[in-house]
């Protein structure tokens, strides 16, 4: 294509369409315009469509890009840095039959269909992994949800610093905003496991009355059953308690036992 300048040093004034014919740079009250008036030929709306599809490619691209780097983002943030941020439920083979529902419930999850998931059962058997499966499939589905996983063990660590420390402070608070603010899907793991005192029954309350009021996602796995569980925590507290398991209850339904093993990349989880 031919590129003509009135003068030197001016701008390009003109260029020549496909068709042999000189195609104007547009002026609008004086003003030069980075564009030129169109052709109605054949050869300049094929060279046009093929100039759209290429920015077109180019957006497309970006957005992948983006996408993909807000997936990456997401997952480092839930998988804590973990070995088991990237799993995916195609990862995974359940060995036992009795854990079929579960996995069933957890694909489910994944695909935006159930607002909770909770399982239980003694260490081994696949809880945590399948969950952590279940909202990576989630975060991928949403173009990166944002979500977070957090250890029940490290749940007033991580958000109650009792060492005077600034920077963990610091931390806490920004931390405690990410879970009550843009946060959309929620893992606690052993929600049973640490020292079970009224400080952790009170924040764990106030976390769960929050996604459950807020309609948000949650995950939850526990050693113990519902009822063990809300023993546990009614002996801390003994009103937020059996509130807790109420709406865990209401948001993820009747908890999935789990038993057996689960495959892991071609590597047997058994339960100890």
């Amino acid at each position: 294509m031919n590129h003509v300048a009135d003068q030197a040093n001016e701008p390009v004034m003109r260029i020549r369409c496909e068709c042999g014919r000189w195609r104007k740079r547009i002026v609008i009250a004086g003003r030069l315009m980075p564009a030129f008036e169109a052709c109605s030929c054949e050869g300049y709306e094929q060279a046009q469509a093929s100039r759209d599809a290429k920015v077109k490619r180019q957006i497309e691209r970006q957005k992948a890009e983006n996408r993909q780097k807000r997936i990456s983002r997401m997952l480092l943030k839930f998988g804590c840095n973990d070995k088991y941020r990237n799993v995916t439920l195609k990862d995974l083979r359940v060995v036992d039959l009795f854990n079929q529902e579960f996995f069933h419930a957890a694909t489910e999850f994944a695909h935006g269909e159930r607002q909770g998931l909770w399982a239980y059962g003694s260490v081994g058997t696949g809880k945590s992994i399948i969950e952590r499966a279940a909202l990576n499939g989630r975060i991928r589905a949403e173009n990166g949800e944002n979500a977070f996983y957090l250890s029940a063990s490290r749940m007033i660590d991580l958000l109650r610093p009792s060492n005077g420390d600034a920077q963990a402070r610091l931390k806490a608070h920004a931390l405690e905003e990410y879970i009550f603010g843009p946060c959309k899907c929620l893992m606690i793991d052993d929600a049973d496991k640490p020292n079970i005192t009224p400080a952790y029954v009170a924040l764990l309350f106030k976390i769960i009355e929050h996604y459950h009021m807020a309609k948000k996602k949650i995950l939850i796995t526990s050693n113990c059953n519902h009822s063990e569980l809300r023993d546990k925590l009614k002996v801390a507290n003994l009103s937020d308690g059996p509130a807790i398991v109420r709406r865990l209850m209401e948001i993820c339904g009747k908890p999935f036992e789990l038993t057996g093993a689960v495959w892991y990349q071609g590597k047997l989880k058994r339960r100890s």
